[in-house]
């Protein structure tokens, strides 16, 4: 439709005022799946809200639930400690976040293992940077 106003507007209509009223008509022309493509972008925007909306309800029950869970690691490995200034091995932490994980499905003593083992061997290589550091 646009197309063929702007056609007469040019053919029929011989002044400048109809030469620039064809100019913008066909500027407001789009293709012809141009709606098609606007729909999936609008129906794609819904979803990405809605995925957005279902995990900012989770967040403050997930943040909630790690605060306990690190507040009980912080508690078994200060136990009978200064607080201030306690005295934390690797290996104590490694082993309370074994413990925290160690009921998870697929946690096999040798699944535990190997990520006792990488947990150590990063840990004990930030402790060498940071004693490098000083």
């Amino acid at each position: 439709m646009f197309t063929t106003l702007s056609t007469l507007l040019r053919t029929k209509v011989k002044t400048p005022e109809a030469t620039k009223a064809a100019k913008d008509i066909s500027l407001r022309r789009k293709p012809v799946y141009q709606s098609d493509l606007d729909d999936i972008e609008m129906y794609f925007m819904a979803a990405v809200k809605e995925i957005k909306k279902g995990i900012g309800s989770h967040y403050a029950e997930q943040e909630a639930l790690s605060k306990k869970v690190a507040e009980k690691m912080f508690n078994e490995l200060t136990k009978g400690q200064d607080v201030q200034r306690p005295n934390i091995t690797a290996e104590q932490v490694v082993d309370v976040v074994l413990d925290s994980v160690s009921d998870m499905e697929g946690a096999t003593p040798e699944t535990l293992e190997q990520l006792r083992s990488g947990l150590l061997g990063v840990m004990q290589s930030q402790g060498n940077a940071h004693e490098a550091d000083e």
